[in-house]
């Protein structure tokens, strides 16, 4: 019977501290990664808010287009029906006789408790 022989010097392999090390590195680049992926999410979810804000406000625009002309009034910030967080606010500011210039604002929250916010401005002339 022949008896098996197990001497350490003839094996090859990795060492346990290379093992260790190789671990401790991969743990590092997903922790990296993982970060990356984080503040990713949270600057495409404020794209998204701002873009979201942006139409409102063009939406508005559009809808104070068709009033008439001597209708056209500030209306103080409110919140916006169906975005939670989302305010609005109209301020009309008389340039002259026939010249309204009208401002659309809307706020959003942002990461951090701030608040983002987009305007559109544009005029509108009648009354002659």
């Amino acid at each position: 019977m022949r008896r098996a022989s197990f001497a350490l010097s003839d094996e090859r392999g990795f060492s346990l501290i290379s093992v260790v090390a190789a671990v401790a590195f991969l743990a590092v680049a997903a922790a990296l990664v993982g970060a990356l992926l984080a503040d990713s999410v949270k600057a495409h979810r404020a794209s998204a808010e701002g873009q979201t804000a942006a139409h409102l406000a063009l939406a508005e625009a559009e809808r104070l287009k068709a009033v008439p002309f001597d209708e056209l009034t500030t209306v103080p910030e409110g919140d916006v029906p169906g975005y939670p967080g989302f305010r609005a606010a109209v301020e009309v500011e008389q340039v002259n006789a026939f010249t309204k210039r009208v401002t659309v604002r809307v706020t959003y929250p942002v990461q951090g408790g701030e608040r983002g916010e987009q305007r559109l401005t544009f005029e509108r002339t009648g009354g002659f």
